[in-house]
């Protein structure tokens, strides 16, 4: 039985004991988890990247199978033939053609080189690379006045062309180069022949004597016979000829 607790005497004060303030701890019924806003706040992000790579698979997916559909064909050859003829017979099986024009040793407007090659399987309408032959390049021929014979020759060797030497009188030095034709900046095909004149000095004379001989005839008249006598005579005339 419990007794209540005595008043306490006058004079005394009361005492009070206090423990320690008692757990705080999740209220009854277990955690509660964010509200419904914030969580719907949270998964927005991931759906629409989760979307977004769906969307972006079926695309790639298309996109890489599209072509299946139209079958492929092989590229014509075109290379050998003039480039109007080549560019009608792309034209004709549906391809693009572009074409490029560099300078080369075959014909001028013949087609050298394709791509893709012929024979290569690509889809129809695909773009056919064609290059055409714009002739060889033109060389400009050197200047070869005034240089030794060797050293034009040279020159001209190393420009892709062809000496023609021919040897004049001059009263240059013996073996310098006096006259070229084509002259020095004309523009030619490589392997022409350029003439190139080169001096053998000057010009000798010699002198040559010739004997001509000339018959004259001289008449005498006797008149005691009354005869005619006719004497054939020979004069050697001598006659000088100076020939270079």
């Amino acid at each position: 039985m419990a007794y209540p607790p005595e008043p306490p005497l006058p004079g005394e004060e009361e005492t009070v004991v206090q423990g320690p303030p008692p757990p705080v701890g999740p209220p009854p019924g277990g955690p509660v988890g964010p509200p419904p806003e914030e969580l719907e706040r949270t998964l927005w992000p991931w759906l629409l990247a989760l979307l977004f790579l769906i969307v972006a698979g079926t695309l790639a997916g298309y996109f890489l199978t599209r072509g299946n559909d139209h079958p492929r064909v092989a590229v014509p050859a075109v290379v050998g033939l003039q480039e109007r003829t080549a560019a009608d017979r792309l034209q004709r099986l549906r391809f693009r053609s572009e074409i490029k024009r560099r300078f080369s040793n075959e014909q001028k407007g013949v087609v050298y080189a394709q791509s893709p090659a012929a024979g290569t399987k690509v889809g129809r309408g695909s773009l056919v690379a064609v290059t055409v032959s714009a002739g060889q390049k033109a060389v400009a021929v050197p200047n070869l006045i005034s240089l030794p014979q060797a050293q034009a020759v040279a020159h001209l060797t190393k420009s892709g062309l062809n000496a023609d030497v021919v040897l004049v009188p001059s009263s240059q030095p013996q073996g310098t180069v006096v006259a070229q034709n084509p002259t020095a900046g004309t523009n030619v095909n490589p392997g022409s022949s350029v003439r190139v004149n080169v001096s053998k000095g000057p010009a000798q004379t010699k002198t040559v004597t010739t004997t001509a001989t000339v018959t004259t005839t001289r008449t005498t008249t006797t008149t005691t016979t009354g005869t005619t006598t006719t004497v054939p005579t020979t004069t050697t005339v001598p006659t000088t000829t100076t020939s270079p």
